[in-house]
């Protein structure tokens, strides 16, 4: 309106990134991005992605260092799911070059596969106790397979009676187990060599993964179903295999199982990691307060105790059975409990 001329300048993205300060190289004070109004030094894994997506990188076609690869977990789950898995269809899959080679995706598939998950239990919510620890390699396929079983013999089933019938709940919802596993396989990022990890607490489920989001997605956006995967063609086997029901369904399927649920999945991203957790559906804090002296007794004598019936109960806190069996149901009710039948009797466990 004061006559003045504006000139506005669009700079469209370059294509030989990263751009960095002659004297600084390739290197986190030589390389900036934007992060909203700031110029911040680029993080390692940053610039890695740059110099990927300038170069064309793909990981899954490039011809993998070792050539003496065996597939027989892979076979055998293909076999199971009546999907042929011979010459011809391991190199429309990708795994084998049409000279013969075979690629990094077959790398990851066979039994030679040097990629692994760990899993850890732990006692409480802190890392101080292990309860377990396992590590599963060979074929990215197994190592689903495997560490869902493994899992899936820690995610307890809870009893509560609703009325006259009895409800069982899980820790997790399987599915969303399955389903944060999956997106960690099928989306890290294997230029680098670190393990993917499972670390399962009395209160969380969490599974870490290497690889930052793609460009250009937040956590919002995955919530949302948008789908870019970062290994399209391990993700199309998978998506074969009938592992993966659709693509980009995986992380709004989670937050559905967890839709009647007080507690939310989280997800988190960034420094080269992305991170699922999921927290334990039936989980009740060890602090609770008791309403009376009774249910500390109970709580004190399960401690050391597999079980209590509502008579053991009675006679603990010297009531009638009927008392006893009254305080015990609320506690059940409420989460400290849960109830399982042994013959014709009702066994209170502590959860």
């Amino acid at each position: 309106d004061d006559g003045k001329t504006i000139v506005r300048v669009n700079i469209v993205r370059g294509t030989n990134t990263p751009y960095y300060l002659g004297d600084k190289g390739i290197r986190p004070n030589g390389v900036y991005v934007r992060i909203g109004s700031m110029t911040a030094p680029a993080q390692e894994s940053v610039i890695r992605d740059l110099v990927k997506r300038a170069d064309g990188d793909d990981y899954e076609s490039k011809i993998a260092y070792r050539q003496d690869l065996t597939f027989t977990a892979a076979e055998k789950v293909f076999a199971e799911n009546d999907i042929a898995f011979g010459e011809a269809q391991k190199t429309t899959l990708g795994v084998v070059t049409p000279n013969g080679y075979y690629t990094d995706l077959g790398l990851l598939l066979s039994d030679q596969c040097e990629h692994s998950i760990k899993c850890a239990i732990f006692e409480g919510t802190t890392k101080e106790i292990f309860k377990g620890r396992r590590e599963f390699g060979g074929s990215l396929i197994a190592q689903v397979n495997d560490v869902y079983g493994y899992i899936d013999v820690y995610n307890k089933t809870s009893s509560h009676i609703v009325g006259k019938q009895r409800a069982d709940s899980r820790d997790y919802p399987p599915a969303a187990v399955r389903e944060a596993l999956l997106n960690a396989v099928v989306h890290r990022d294997y230029s680098y060599s670190g393990s993917t990890l499972v670390n399962l607490y009395d209160d969380r489920l969490e599974i870490l993964s290497l690889g930052d989001i793609p460009d250009g997605m937040t956590e919002e956006t995955l919530r949302l179903g948008v789908s870019q995967p970062r290994n399209k063609r391990l993700a199309d086997i998978f998506y074969r295999l009938r592992y993966i029901e659709a693509y980009g369904t995986g992380i709004p399927r989670i937050f559905e199982l967890y839709a009647a649920s007080p507690s939310k999945p989280v997800i988190n991203a960034g420094n080269g990691v992305f991170v699922v957790t999921l927290p334990n559906m039936t989980y009740v804090k060890q602090e609770s307060v008791f309403s009376d002296g009774h249910e500390s007794r109970i709580m004190n004598y399960l401690s050391s105790h597999d079980g209590v019936s509502k008579e053991e109960a009675a006679e603990l806190i010297g009531t009638g059975v009927q008392r006893a069996y009254g305080i015990l149901r609320g506690m059940a009710e409420r989460g400290l409990l849960y109830v399982t039948r042994t013959g014709n009797k009702h066994i209170y466990r502590r959860r």
